[in-house]
């Protein structure tokens, strides 16, 4: 499943900007990068909640986040997270990734999050995901960093298409080794 902000923040006169350089809709970039991860070498499903309608039974957002979960067998997450972006329309989906990863449901490498340089820094305490924007004031957004869910920073968007298409190709290595794991294991009992 693709995530990531639908618009960008307003900026003030000189303050840096992302190099999406637009505060109009995100959705067809995210699309293009849900259409680059199906096409690579990992085939990964790349629902996008927006693309999606609601279900009979989805009486909230939230119910329509887990039912995409369940039915198209989500286990991957990619997160774009750019530079002044509104990443807090996306904690409720968050907060149920953040706790399938405490419960183990979730492996820390079926998170990836792509985050634009400025959004991650590091301080006297290690890494800070999301307060080097002013403003901020989610502090769970660490807890990928603590979980070490890889991420990927990028500068242009080239960079953020070369991550993704590598990330893809992580991906694909991960699932195949744990696939012939699970065979070897089930050779093993019979």
């Amino acid at each position: 499943m693709l995530l990531g902000p639908r618009k960008l923040l307003g900026v003030l006169d000189g303050e840096r900007r992302s190099v999406l350089r637009t505060e109009n809709d995100l959705l067809p970039i995210r699309e293009l990068l849900a259409n680059m991860l199906a096409g690579s070498p990992s085939g990964s499903p790349t629902v996008i909640m927006e693309k999606e309608e609601m279900g009979p039974g989805d009486k909230t957002y939230t119910a329509k986040f887990l039912r995409l979960v369940r039915e198209r067998n989500v286990r991957s997450f990619f997160i774009v997270w750019p530079y002044r972006s509104q990443m807090n329309g996306l904690d409720v989906e968050f907060g149920h990734i953040l706790g399938a990863l405490e419960r183990e449901d979730l492996s820390p490498d079926d998170v990836s999050l792509f985050v634009e340089e400025g959004v991650v820094r590091m301080d006297e305490n290690g890494l800070i995901l999301g307060h080097a924007e002013q403003g901020n004031r989610t502090f769970y957004y660490e807890d990928f960093l603590a979980y070490n869910c890889p991420y990927y920073t990028w500068r242009t968007l080239k960079a953020l298409f070369a991550n993704v298409n590598v990330a893809g190709a992580e991906h694909l290595e991960r699932h195949v080794k744990a696939a012939a794991a699970r065979a070897e294991r089930t050779i093993r009992r019979e």
